[in-house]
């Protein structure tokens, strides 16, 4: 059923959530974005004007508009975000969080956090020909 409606999003050229695969979570390092205090306008990959107080994220190959869930290993605290944004991950450092995301999970001054990353929701968005 999945198949054909992603099928069904790809022959009209739309774009709709589909629910992400019970895949395992993967483990990795999120660090953090966003300086409230810029007095100019930062925009995002996807084209929208940076929050940092808004939870969302920045990720290396993901599609905009999915939905992540992001848990703090150690603590259990989690967000969920909405990637639109993009960044070089290097090492184990798989997603970067704005500022209002990270401080749900981790207090700023860490500066990173091993979590565990899981796609809640993946949105379809089919290439233009």
């Amino acid at each position: 059923m999945r198949a054909l409606f992603v099928a069904a999003v790809l022959v009209f050229g739309l774009a709709a959530p589909v629910s992400a695969t019970e895949e395992p979570p993967k483990q990795c390092v999120a660090t953090w974005y966003g300086n409230p205090e810029a007095t100019t306008p930062v925009y995002t990959a996807s084209g929208e004007v940076l929050d940092p107080t808004a939870l969302t994220a920045a990720h290396a190959s993901l599609p905009f508009d999915t939905k992540l869930k992001v848990t703090h290993k150690r603590t259990g605290l989690s967000v969920e975000v909405r990637v639109n944004d993009r960044f070089a991950a290097q090492g184990d450092r798989c997603v970067n969080l704005t500022r209002g995301a990270f401080e749900k999970i981790s207090p700023l001054s860490m500066g990173v956090a091993p979590v565990d990353i899981t796609a809640v929701a993946v949105t379809v968005v089919p290439e233009k020909p």
